[in-house]
């Protein structure tokens, strides 16, 4: 999770005239990170809404107005058996929106072994995308920036005036996995738990898109860059004698099976520099406070983001 959101933090960088000026160079707003929880289970008679959550299914934190890198512990409870994930997030600038999912199997008995999943490994790709304008060659300027060890030149629109442009663009979250190939069966004794739990994370992952609104300062050059992160992780399922249960430890660490399944996480940081031709005009906003006076929607309005060339 950490190289997710890598780009969103060196994006900064680029728009600070000096190095304390990180956290304000283009702030219009604090930091925000929602984090989602799904509860999963085949215990019998299994509802996610009897789950009790601690300290929420969902957990929203707000920078002030950098949001400081750190790791959140979210716990489902369902009859009386309890999981735990710690979901580790790294420092967000301000301006910058994330969203992450993360699901907590609660374990049940299953005869006289308690079955739970455990992550085994996850491999995480990315996609990068931009306001439509700058991806189709009408960019004013480029700006190179560096993501998971590799550089991206983006293309920059241009706010060439006295004014301040409001503008907007269309954003998506992800919730829900997708199962990826078939489970593979280690142990036909358990054959139906594996079944059963790789079908819990077959449920298809949702879009939910949403217009975000934003400003640029006058006399700047400026662009939205979004990054979607597509994890694949292999989940093991581990059968473990319950106390007192005189049965034996199995083979490979209780491991009975395995199985590959998909979620999407997303993010977003506007961000701008000081127009090449205007830059003795531009002034960088200080925490929202922008220069010059707003001069209603920019020619963008709501537009989609589209992959990086």
């Amino acid at each position: 999770m950490k190289k997710f959101f890598s780009l969103i933090a060196l994006v900064g960088v680029f728009a600070a005239c000096q190095p304390e000026d990180l956290t304000t160079a283009f702030s219009v707003s604090p930091a925000k990170l929602t984090i989602t929880a799904t509860a999963k289970s085949l215990a019998p008679g299994f509802s996610e809404g009897a789950v009790t959550w601690n300290p929420s299914k969902v957990v929203e934190l707000t920078g002030t107005p950098v949001l400081a890198a750190g790791s959140t512990t979210i716990t489902a409870t369902y009859a009386g058996a309890s999981n735990s994930v710690n979901v580790a997030y790294p420092q967000l600038l301000a301006g910058a929106t994330g969203n992450i999912t993360t699901d907590v199997f609660i374990p049940y008995n299953s005869g006289e072994y308690e079955i739970s999943v455990e992550e085994a490994e996850a491999d995480s790709e990315y996609t990068v995308k931009m306001l439509q304008e700058a991806a189709h060659g009408h960019g004013v300027a480029t700006k190179t920036v560096e993501f998971d060890d590799e550089e991206y030149k983006i293309p920059m629109l241009e706010n060439a005036n006295e004014f301040v442009l409001n503008d907007s663009f269309k954003f998506v979250t992800y919730e829900g996995t997708d199962l990826q190939g078939e489970p593979k069966i280690l142990n036909d004794d358990f054959a139906d738990d594996v079944t059963g739990i790789a079908l819990l994370y077959d449920e298809g992952i949702t879009e939910k898109e949403e217009t975000k609104p934003f400003s640029v300062s006058a006399w700047a050059i400026y662009n939205v860059l979004n990054v979607v992160e597509e994890v694949s992780t292999v989940y093991n399922v581990v059968a473990t004698p319950k106390a007192g249960a005189n049965v034996p430890e199995l083979p490979e660490n209780g491991v009975v099976g395995t199985f590959t399944a998909v979620k999407k996480n997303s993010a977003f940081q506007v961000f701008e520099f000081a127009h090449p031709d205007h830059a003795s005009h531009y002034v960088a906003p200080e925490d929202g406070h922008y220069h010059g006076h707003g001069h209603g929607d920019g020619n963008n309005a709501g537009g989609g983001l589209v992959i990086a060339e």
